[in-house]
């Protein structure tokens, strides 16, 4: 018989429900409905700091809304660059056939439920249905943990050499938006790290570049390939800075560091490796559960 990381480090009992009341505002759902085009939730992605939008049905019960997928910036990054007319793209295709099948859980659950489930389903978001629905990502986890000292003390445990990753993707300042688009799809990676400036182009830095501004939406509309075509350098300020640590440090330096960057990542000095939200939730509770004691 073996301890789990439950058992373990009581903090991964932690109710859902819990977390949610801690944390009311990062949990608030921005919601479409199914028939909506898809520029409407690429607009709000653009304009605003959330971590998806949520397609919810609510004409077929308004007391029990159907939760039909979710939106985040690889499904409108997608969209940007596997269309030639991208804004009659946009405007046609609706919020339910761009959305992703949501990964949906019980407020009741743990914390150890959640992460195995984003584990499972390799996405970094899940969805709490009912009246009102409620979003949970990877940084509401990483805030509940700064906020809980039994987390932060088990943090301290692990250091950042043992968590960050190797393969670290780079492009020039000339490279194209369309080509670092292109190059994160088919890596499946959400960020890439502009040289010589160490800083971070993310999907979400594109679609802020793209449906952020009043001046953005009309190159979609009007010449989308100029827009597509512009190179990174050209971003200017959706391009974010990271935190800079060191591999010796311990993952609640790390924690309190990611969370205070513009980029919510981590480099570590000399750019040879990076720290994501996904590696100090998803990867450490792993990496926990593996190393749960036999009894």
């Amino acid at each position: 018989m073996s301890v789990s990381s439950s058992e373990s480090w009581p903090i991964y009992n932690s109710s859902l429900k819990n977390i949610i009341a801690d944390f009311q505002s990062f949990c608030s759902c921005v919601a479409v409905s199914p028939q909506q085009p898809v520029i409407v939730p690429a607009t709000i992605l653009g304009s605003m700091e959330v971590s998806c939008v949520v397609v919810v049905d609510r004409d077929k019960s308004p007391d029990q809304p159907v939760i039909e997928g979710v939106i985040g910036g690889r499904e409108i990054a997608h969209m940007l660059v596997k269309n030639t007319d991208v804004w009659r793209h946009l405007m046609r295709v609706t919020a339910r056939e761009a959305s992703i099948p949501p990964s949906l859980i019980a407020e009741d659950n743990t914390l150890a439920d959640l992460l195995n489930q984003m584990s499972n389903s390799g996405y970094g978001v899940a969805v709490v249905g009912g009246l009102r629905p409620r979003v949970l990502d990877l940084l509401i986890v990483l805030r509940y943990l700064r906020i809980k000292s039994p987390a932060m003390a088990m943090l301290t445990k692990y250091r950042a050499a043992d968590f960050s990753s190797r393969k670290v993707l780079s492009i020039g300042m000339d490279f194209t938006v369309r080509e670092s688009v292109h190059l994160m799809l088919n890596k499946g990676v959400r960020r890439l790290i502009v040289e010589p400036s160490k800083l971070i182009l993310s999907d979400r830095s594109v679609i802020g570049f793209c449906f952020g501004s009043i001046q953005g939406m009309e190159m979609i509309r009007d010449n989308p390939d100029a827009l597509l075509d512009q190179t990174i350098g050209e971003l200017g300020e959706f391009l974010l800075k990271p935190a800079i640590i060191d591999a010796n440090d311990n993952l609640a330096t790390v924690l309190n560091a990611l969370l205070a960057s513009e980029a919510k990542c981590c480099l570590l000095d000399g750019g040879d490796g990076i720290i994501t939200p996904w590696d100090l939730s998803i990867r450490l509770y792993q990496k926990v559960s593996a190393q749960a004691r036999p009894m």
